[in-house]
C-alpha cells in the first residue's frame, strides 16, 4: 500500500467522497442481511468520509474523528449553517450507534433506527457532494467499488 498523498485539491475530495459512497455501499449490503452492528460502523465512516472531503476544501486537517466532527459542526453547522442544525444532531446520533454497535456487550441495535441513518447518511452524501461540487465549480463523478468491478451503474 502506497501512503503517499498525492494529487490536487480536487482529486482528495473526490477520493474521500468515493470513499463515503463506498462505506454507504457496504451499510446496504449489511442492512439487506440485517447486520446491522456492522451497517451502523460503515454508515458512521460514510458520515465520517464525507465530512473529511468537506475539510479538504479549506484544507482542514484534522487527527481525531471527534475533532473532525466538531470543526465540520462549528464551520459548516453553526457559523455558516451550510447544513441544517438537525444534521448536527442526526450525525451524533450516527456515531452514538457506531460506538455502541462496536464496543457495547450485549446490545443488539434496532433495525429500524438503522434503516433511518441508512436513509439519512444518503441525503447527506448527495448534498456534500453537490456542495463540493459548487465549491470546486466542478462536476464529480463517483466511482464505487462496485462499479468498478462491472456491477452497479
Amino acid at each position: 500500500m502506497n501512503n503517499q498523498e498525492t494529487g490536487t485539491k480536487e482529486d482528495l475530495v473526490k477520493y474521500r467522497l468515493e470513499k463515503a459512497y463506498n462505506d454507504l455501499q457496504d451499510a446496504n449490503l449489511l442492512i439487506a442481511k440485517k447486520s446491522v452492528t456492522s451497517a451502523n460502523n460503515r454508515l458512521y465512516y460514510s458520515v465520517f468520509h464525507a465530512i473529511t472531503a468537506i475539510h479538504a476544501l479549506d484544507n482542514v486537517i484534522t487527527k481525531k474523528h471527534n475533532q473532525a466532527i466538531g470543526e465540520f459542526n462549528k464551520t459548516y453547522i453553526n457559523n455558516k449553517e451550510v447544513f441544517s442544525r438537525e444534521y448536527g444532531r442526526k450525525i451524533k446520533e450516527i456515531q452514538s450507534a457506531r460506538i455502541t454497535s462496536d464496543y457495547d456487550d450485549f446490545v443488539m441495535p434496532d433495525l429500524d433506527e438503522t434503516i433511518d441513518n441508512q436513509r439519512f447518511v444518503e441525503t447527506f452524501l448527495d448534498e456534500t457532494k453537490k456542495y463540493c461540487e459548487e465549491r470546486l465549480g466542478i462536476k464529480i463523478s463517483i466511482h464505487t467499488e462496485d462499479n468498478r468491478a462491472g456491477g452497479g451503474d
